[in-house]
């Protein structure tokens, strides 16, 4: 199925624009998988298996990863020098979704997850406030993260 955007230039002349309908057959079964994987990701999160999430994302310089106004550079970049010392100075990091939805871009998913979670840092229970956006598109018939955007901030 195909849809048509009429553009009236100058009153009379007209140009149409194609735009091509999503390819995915089974839309719903495509986004509960879209949300999967965004809740796979806190998951693993909370096992603290950095190295697991992999997986989940697009490996390479493709991906790119936000987390409270910085370019956090790619995902392995970002375990590495992010998650994996935050995650030695961290424990028992526990996510509560309040919030999930997925939107459609075209053959690709925008999963938005907002709620809570809470941290212990030297033995300092810590809760913060959070969103999480994540861009997944098809990679050889698998969905994966290509854009991850992280928000927080602590409860006082």
């Amino acid at each position: 199925m195909k849809i048509v955007i009429t553009l009236l230039i100058a009153g009379n002349l007209s140009s149409s624009l194609w735009i091509s309908q999503p390819k995915v057959q089974d839309r719903p079964a495509a986004e509960a998988e879209a949300l999967t994987i965004g809740l796979a990701y806190l998951e693993g999160m909370s096992e603290g298996a950095l190295d697991a999430l992999d997986e989940l994302f697009i490996v390479g310089d493709e991906s790119s990863v936000y987390e409270n106004g910085s370019n956090e550079g790619t995902w392995l970049h970002y375990k590495e020098h992010h998650l994996a010392p935050e995650h030695e100075a961290a424990s028992d990091f526990r996510f509560t979704v309040k919030e999930e939805s997925v939107q459609a871009l075209g053959d690709g998913f925008l999963v938005k997850v907002v709620g809570s979670f809470s941290v212990r840092v030297r033995e300092e229970a810590r809760t913060y406030r959070a969103a999480v956006s994540y861009v997944l598109v098809p990679v050889e018939s698998q969905l994966k993260i290509l854009h991850l955007h992280w928000s927080s901030r602590q409860r006082t």
